[in-house]
């Protein structure tokens, strides 16, 4: 994982991880704090795939004061026949949300092992509902809302804006460095075995086009 100033095409810093999500979005917390640490730089804005999209490096990243140009992960809309979450308004000084019908959903508690905060309606609203049909075979309806959620809503706010749009575009460069570390400074694969042997090939690449920056930038026009 490369950490790229857009600005200047120069790599700020690099981190080996393993082929594996979790270990990729944790790489961004762990590329973002040694910028700072190291560099003295905190980033303004940070450009990233959807894989990136999570609630809780969203959240990360708002209360560092870094706006996230990232898409949102969203699998609210994975559900078949019955009405989605995007069907229900949520009320924010209330805490509640409002179904289709206008009925109250409450919050009745947080699932801490998967960071979720639920909501449920009342028995007697659904009972009599002529969109119950739509909405739930039980006898109440319930949604769950991300303890991240906020930190989604946010990001969500920011696509399709024109700094969104052009923080996307700009993005597209990232592939083009990786593309010139594979095919043109050893990286297509890997000599060295190991994270420690990944990460010292990885940092020498990085190191290579660094300098090769410099040395364009440099010349006479």
């Amino acid at each position: 994982n490369p950490l790229l100033d857009l600005d200047t095409d120069c790599i700020l810093d690099v981190e080996a991880t393993p082929a594996r999500f979790a270990a990729e979005v944790a790489a961004t917390r762990t590329l973002v704090s040694r910028a700072g640490t190291r560099l003295g730089i905190e980033p303004e804005s940070l450009a990233a795939d959807k894989a990136y999209g999570s609630g809780p490096l969203l959240g990360w990243l708002i209360d560092r004061k870094i706006t996230p140009y990232i898409p949102v992960i969203d699998r609210s809309r994975q559900r078949d026949a019955f009405f989605t979450r995007d069907a229900f308004r949520y009320d924010r000084e209330a805490d509640t949300y409002r179904c289709p019908a206008d009925k109250p959903l409450g919050y009745c508690g947080t699932k801490r092992a998967n960071q979720v905060r639920v909501y449920r309606s009342h028995v007697a609203d659904c009972a009599g509902c002529e969109l119950k049909p739509r909405c739930t075979v039980s006898r109440k309806r319930s949604i769950t809302r991300l303890v991240s959620e906020d930190a989604r809503d946010a990001a969500r706010a920011l696509a399709g804006t024109d700094a969104y749009v052009h923080a996307r575009r700009r993005r597209k460069r990232i592939e083009r460095v990786f593309g010139h570390l594979k095919r043109n400074l050893g990286l297509r694969t890997l000599k060295l075995r190991g994270l420690a042997g990944a990460a010292e090939e990885f940092s020498m690449a990085a190191a290579a086009y660094n300098l090769q920056l410099l040395a364009r930038q440099a010349a006479p026009a």
